[in-house]
C-alpha cells in the first residue's frame, strides 16, 4: 500500500499508528524514516520476509540507486513471505521519478491513496483528540484562541499543544486561555 499527500496530511502519523497497532498483534514491525541520519539501504537489507515495514519519506531516497535496489529487493522478500510494505511520500509512485521502473510499478500495485490536510473545521476536533490522547482536557475556548493565533497546520498545532501540555504539567496548571497568554508573554520576552 502507498499513501501520499502534502506535508501535514498525516502520513507519518498514520504509519506510526500502524506500527503500534501491528506490534499489539505480535507482528514484527519497523518504522523506517527514509533519508534520516543512520538509516540506509543496509538496514532495509536486514529485514526479514515476515516484517511489517512502514517506510516514511520515500521522497528522500528517490534517485539513490542503492536505496532503490534495496527497496525493490525488500518488496520481493516481503511478497514471498508474510510481510507487508506500507510506504509514504509527497507524490504517488508514478510521480516520484524513480530510476527503477519495476520499483514504481510494485509500489503502486497495492494501491496508492492520497491524504489531504485536515479541513479548518476539523482542526478543533483533532486538537481535542490530541489533548485527550495526552491525558488532558482542552476547553473549546483554548482551541478557538489557538486557531486565531497559530497557523492552521495540524503539525504546528499539535507541536504547540505538546509544549503547552509540558508547561502545564511542570507548573501543575490547568490549560486555560489565561495560562496560554502567560506562556506567550514568556516566549515573547525571552525572544528579545
Amino acid at each position: 500500500m502507498f499513501i501520499h499527500g502534502p506535508p501535514g496530511s498525516g502520513k507519518s502519523h498514520l504509519l506510526q499508528a500502524l506500527s503500534r497497532l501491528t506490534i499489539d498483534y505480535q507482528r514484527l514491525t519497523v518504522y523506517v524514516p527514509a533519508g534520516a541520519p543512520g538509516v540506509g539501504p543496509e538496514l532495509v537489507a536486514q529485514l526479514n520476509a515476515d516484517t511489517v515495514v512502514c517506510m516514511d519519506d520515500l521522497d528522500q531516497i528517490v534517485g539513490d540507486q542503492a536505496w532503490e535496489e534495496s527497496l525493490l529487493e525488500l518488496y520481493e522478500r516481503l511478497a514471498g513471505g508474510h510481510g507487508v510494505l506500507v510506504a509514504a511520500a509527497l507524490q504517488p509512485p508514478a510521480g516520484l521519478e524513480l530510476k527503477l521502473a519495476d520499483l514504481s510499478t510494485r509500489l503502486a500495485a497495492g494501491g496508492a491513496y492520497r491524504l489531504r490536510p485536515l479541513a479548518d473545521e476539523m482542526l478543533p476536533a483533532a486538537m481535542r483528540l490530541r489533548a485527550s490522547m495526552r491525558g488532558f482536557e482542552m476547553p473549546d475556548s483554548v482551541s478557538r484562541y489557538l486557531l486565531r493565533r497559530a497557523p492552521r497546520d495540524s503539525a504546528v498545532l499539535f507541536g504547540i499543544l505538546d509544549r503547552i501540555d509540558q508547561a502545564a504539567f511542570s507548573r501543575q496548571r490547568r490549560i486555560t486561555v489565561p495560562f496560554i497568554k502567560e506562556l506567550e508573554k514568556e516566549v515573547t520576552s525571552s525572544d528579545r
